[in-house]
């Protein structure tokens, strides 16, 4: 099934906009399109690494991803 949802970054985790209607645990998969005020903002390689590191690792520290075995981010 594919829904476009929109969602609000905020402290580590996105916050859907409108409602989704899963079931507890569902396993779904992100992709992420950014304002083009924020696509470039940071360009060094390795800095644009560690924030995606650092986001993954927080989204899987979260209830939603604790089962989740595989996350994309294409930049």
């Amino acid at each position: 099934m594919l829904k476009k949802v929109k969602a609000i970054y905020c402290d580590g985790t996105f916050i859907p906009q409108d409602p989704c209607y899963l079931p507890e645990n569902a396993e779904v998969e992100l992709t992420i399109q950014v304002a083009s005020g924020y696509a470039h903002t940071v360009v060094d390689r390795e800095t644009r690494k560690e924030i995606l590191e650092a986001l993954l690792h927080r989204m899987r520290q979260t209830s939603m991803m604790a089962n989740a075995h595989r996350v994309t981010i294409s930049e």
